[in-house]
């Protein structure tokens, strides 16, 4: 049995902040930019999805740039500020709904992911965190009060959702551009550590848990007991 704590603390510290913002986009790291770099001159992106676990509760169905599909390690022409026009459709394929969940989208060309070299990354949340997720060991809540909070979601099984950037959407992109000296050229996108679900559930770092009285808070459930079966495959 864990702790939410002692499963990612470094997560929740991230992740929930920024829910109680109601942000749907953020995590600019701590590279400091070069240059400036023009925006508005023609390239090519490949979209890449990364680090998908098979057995997550939702997939990725579609990439977008305004309404046009894109395909996926394939490069597509681009110009300008294109990723304020991107969005991923998820679908949810678990057999419970969704009340709270998110895409990551990182810039490769910006980091190697160390402490010395960061990747620079967007998180993309919809939903509401529920009550429980702020309970700690001692049964204390931790939530953050007196800010809005997000619109609420109840994303049915087989349903999808839509993410997108809505709050300074040229930010990272720029960001990205002076870290590297040259317009980006490659975008990956995936799930972060959490998607929360009505019945109090949770799936984390590729498990799932329920909601337990303190001091337990969490504890770890099998993919058979989530899902009453195998959970379906992953493209």
């Amino acid at each position: 049995m864990f702790t939410l704590r002692e499963l990612n603390k470094q997560w929740t510290a991230s992740l929930l902040g920024l829910s109680l913002f109601g942000f749907l986009c953020l995590n600019v790291t701590a590279q400091t930019p070069t240059q400036s770099v023009p925006d508005d001159g023609p390239t090519q992106v490949t979209f890449h999805l990364a680090f998908m676990v098979r057995n997550a509760p939702v997939k990725i169905t579609h990439v977008m740039l305004g309404d046009k599909e894109v395909p996926l390690d394939t490069p597509v022409p681009v110009s300008g500020m294109w990723v304020r026009n991107l969005s991923v459709v998820v679908q949810n394929i678990s057999p419970k709904v969704i009340v709270q969940g998110g895409i990551i989208l990182t810039y490769p060309e910006t980091g190697d992911g160390s402490s010395s070299k960061p990747t620079l990354s967007t998180i993309l949340s919809l939903g509401r965190y529920p009550p429980h997720a702020f309970i700690q060991r001692d049964g204390t809540d931790k939530a953050i009060t007196g800010r809005p909070l997000p619109p609420e979601i109840k994303v049915l099984p087989g349903s999808s959702m839509t993410f997108k950037i809505e709050n300074y959407p040229d930010l990272d992109q720029i960001k990205a551009q002076e870290i590297i000296g040259h317009p980006l050229t490659k975008l990956n996108i995936q799930f972060p550590a959490s998607y929360y679900f009505e019945d109090g559930s949770i799936w984390r770092g590729s498990s799932y848990y329920v909601p337990v009285p303190p001091p337990v808070v969490w504890r770890e459930i099998t993919d058979t007991e989530f899902f009453g079966g195998a959970p379906p495959g992953h493209q």
